[in-house]
């Protein structure tokens, strides 16, 4: 019997071995070479060896979860290594032990290994007597990300739970077999839960659809087939997995539940057709101007030479308020269509394709963890889909906006120097500092932003101001901001073409708006 730490160093170390450019392997750094080319043949296997080494080296002074942090961060961006060519200069670079995208190599074989192991037998390293037997253990090119526990069909699952995943998880018994652990399952056989190493018994949940036409279901079946599915594994694992420092009690491990990786992915693939469209779309064409014509009767006013609803000289767009909270007519063009009726049309402005700029609606429940889906949506678009994006969250009170706010910096998918509107004036600064950036970013990559498509547009976003401040007057919550949505699109449309109203809504109605800047 030898350690856990140690028993899937062999697989991890083939895993590891470069074959090409787009395969699994090691990945060059900023303005480094492969370590497969000709040049730097001589130090791959020096690089697999430290890549391994890192991969499986225990500190005793470290916590399960500072390990379980470093070892997911490896997992998702590589392993940095480096090493000294011939010419004694420094070369870096990333190895991948697993390929979230599960190519195959160029002879065929596949990127990735997967294996189930059923009773595997398992040492301490603190208290080498400490020996336990894991029901099943998934590995993944040797690494071991999944871990399930079973008891017998007529057991509670809670004492998975209670009497074996408690103990296994403690310092004194084999908690380095958890160091790569990406989620836990406990099982009866017939129902079944998953919950991350530091989730109480309470937050263990069922996975119960595989899609979203499926009809729910409470069986492990269920789960198993929804989750350990490769290229679902694989997903759950890369875009998923959030480390959370926001709350009281120290960090905790996030694994999204499963109405949050059905709709994030919808969300996301939202965010991927909106591309494509875009391209089929050039700014010019995205936009079709029409009027609309209807009858209807005279009014006595009218009758007398008085017009109801004139066109006003600086009308908003569409049912706006003005400051004072009344309501502006809309413009209109009339015309009298024989004795006792009027001809009123209205100029419409309709997106080409009907879908442009729509993403949809993303339903949560009361406590279902709509923060955590927000990072868990801007991480995966910003990971897989090419682009420079700027996220734009709304909430309707100050205690949801700190809450978003604390929560996504406590999972680093902002800092606190991400900018904080709380006026239509101070939200137009942030766009423009975000629009100024990607300026300077493009500056130093050597591009010329003027040159760019709808780069030259961001100088009128100042119009966004006026329509946010004039949004805001309204005072019941969802009316509010189904007005203030309408108005900073519209006017945000008007300025750079660059926005997508997805919205985030529940009874405490978040809302979350993508603009998307050139990359």
């Amino acid at each position: 019997m030898v350690p856990a730490a140690l028993r899937f160093e062999p697989k991890l170390q083939r895993a590891l071995v470069p074959t090409g450019p787009h395969d699994l392997g090691v990945e060059p750094g900023p303005g480094e070479g492969l370590v497969d080319q000709p040049q730097h043949a001589p130090y791959a296997e020096l690089t697999r060896e430290r890549a391994a080494e890192k991969l499986t080296r225990t500190d005793f002074s470290r916590s399960l979860l500072r390990h379980n942090r470093e070892l997911y961060g490896y997992h998702r961006g590589g392993v940095p290594v480096e090493w000294r060519d011939a010419a004694g200069i420094k070369r870096d670079a990333r190895a991948r032990a697993l390929d979230f995208r599960n190519g195959v190599r160029a002879d065929g074989r596949p990127n990735n290994r997967f294996l189930v192991v059923r009773e595997l037998k398992l040492q301490g390293l603190r208290v080498p007597h400490c020996n336990r037997r894991a029901d099943l253990v998934c590995f993944v090119n040797g690494l071991p990300l999944v871990f399930i526990e079973l008891k017998a069909v007529y057991r509670n699952i809670r004492a998975g739970f209670d009497d074996n995943l408690t103990d296994y998880l403690s310092e004194h018994s084999i908690p380095h077999a958890f160091h790569h652990n990406a989620f836990l399952v406990v099982s009866n056989g017939d129902r079944a839960r998953f919950g991350s190493i530091t989730s109480r018994w309470e937050h263990f949940v069922e996975w119960k659809r595989g899609e979203e036409k499926d009809q729910g279901r409470l069986d492990a079946q269920a789960l198993l087939d929804g989750m350990l599915a490769r290229d679902r594994l694989l997903d759950l694992v890369e875009n998923f997995v959030l480390f959370d420092d926001s709350r009281p009690g120290g960090t905790r491990k996030i694994i999204a539940r499963n109405l949050q990786v059905l709709g994030g992915n919808n969300a996301v693939a939202s965010v991927v057709r909106q591309e494509e469209l875009k391209r089929r779309f050039p700014s010019a064409a995205r936009l079709v101007r029409r009027e609309a014509a209807y009858e209807r009767p005279l009014t006595a006013e009218e009758e007398v030479g008085f017009l109801c609803n004139p066109p006003h000289p600086d009308p908003l767009p569409q049912g706006g308020r003005e400051r004072g909270g009344g309501l502006r007519p809309l413009p209109l063009r009339a015309e009298t269509r024989g004795k006792g009726a009027v001809l009123v049309t209205l100029p419409l402005v309709e997106r080409a394709p009907p879908d442009l700029a729509r993403l949809g609606v993303f339903w949560h429940t009361q406590g279902s963890g709509k923060s955590y889906s927000m990072a868990f949506f801007a991480e995966k678009v910003r990971r897989v889909v090419p682009g420079n994006f700027t996220f734009v969250l709304m909430t309707d009170r100050e205690g949801l906006d700190d809450q978003i706010f604390r929560t996504f910096v406590g999972c680093g998918v902002a800092d606190k120097k991400t900018p904080r509107a709380s006026s239509g004036k101070e939200l137009v600064g942030a766009l423009v500092q975000a629009i100024e950036a990607t300026e300077d970013h493009l500056r130093g990559l050597g591009f010329d932003p003027a040159r760019l498509d709808g780069v030259r547009g961001f100088a009128r976003i100042q119009a966004l101001r006026d329509g946010v401040e004039a949004a805001c007057t309204s005072d019941e919550a969802r009316r509010r901001f189904e007005i203030l949505a309408r108005q900073m699109f519209q006017e945000v449309e008007a300025a750079a073409d660059r926005v997508y109203d997805f919205v985030w809504q529940s009874r405490a109605q978040p809302w979350i708006a993508v603009v998307t800047l050139p990359a």
